[in-house]
């Protein structure tokens, strides 16, 4: 909240207009904003021991809205993001902390402990659950919320980057993040030193363009679309659900988020494993 306005018994609080959809659209105009973003997010989650347990890229907001809105005769995706982020630096904001656990600096790291899946404290079944699960949060036994943290965000980044072909590092770290076994995930901390150094060993001429196959959310084929080519380049989005991909789930467990973003649920989906290649 950027300030408080009092008039006579009212309280108005003023915040900052936000992109409507958070990270589910495309935000980014180059691979250097891509990662900034990715690092926004991952150098706030657990720095002051919250753990959010019901992480989606929905619920990241960017501190604008640079998409026109969509023309519903011409096509279901927006267009190219108007460039006006020279204005001032982007932000990304974490929203929707109702199911999260925070824990004090003094506690014991062992006792940072969770039971159940997310929204088991409000009666709801496991099956309603609509994000990517960590298979510890199935089991009726304590597990670490900020690993199953981890896993969501690692399950974020392969379903919406899994594609992408010139950041050769991502992906890898993203199959780290989202194995079956919480003992091999990284730390976000760790998870973000990684990606730093993804960033590090990017050419700048890399880091200045459009990331190829930014789009892959559920098989996306990439199509130039006719902007300026002095310009990123912006893709415009063919659906290929025969190609979807999720790593770490099996077609049961993504149903909910399938019927979350309309792909039709007798759809064939290519499963893979999670766990890193040793």
């Amino acid at each position: 909240m950027i300030a408080e306005v009092h008039k006579d018994d009212m309280v108005f609080g003023v915040f900052p207009f936000m992109s409507p959809s958070g990270l589910t659209r495309r935000w980014f105009e180059t691979t250097r904003e891509l990662l900034d973003g990715l690092e926004q997010t991952f150098d706030f989650l657990h720095d002051i021991l919250i753990a959010h347990r019901d992480f989606s890229f929905a619920e990241v907001f960017l501190n604008f809205g640079s998409a026109q809105a969509c023309v519903p005769d011409k096509s279901f995706f927006p267009p190219r993001p108007r460039s006006f982020r020279k204005f001032f630096d982007a932000q990304y904001f974490i929203n929707d902390f109702e199911l999260s656990v925070q824990y004090s600096p003094s506690s014991d790291p062992a006792s940072r402990r969770v039971v159940g899946h997310p929204s088991a404290r409000y009666g709801d079944d496991i099956e309603i659950y609509g994000k990517a699960l960590a298979p510890e949060a199935r089991l009726d036994e304590p597990y670490c919320p900020f690993k199953a943290d981890v896993y969501q965000l690692g399950q974020e980044i392969l379903l919406t980057f899994g594609r992408v072909t010139t950041l050769p590092g991502l992906v890898p770290l993203a199959e780290r993040m989202a194995s079956t076994d919480p003992s091999l995930r990284p730390s976000i901390a760790e998870a973000l030193v990684t990606l730093c150094g993804i960033r590090l060993s990017t050419s700048d001429t890399l880091l200045d363009e459009m990331p190829r196959d930014a789009h892959g959310e559920y098989g996306w084929d990439e199509q130039t679309d006719g902007f300026d080519s002095a310009g990123p380049t912006t893709l415009e989005a063919t659906f290929s659900p025969d190609t979807a991909v999720v790593v770490g789930l099996a077609p049961e467990d993504l149903l909910p988020n399938v019927k979350k973003f309309g792909l039709g649920t007798d759809a064939p989906l290519s499963v893979l494993s999670a766990n890193p290649q040793t």
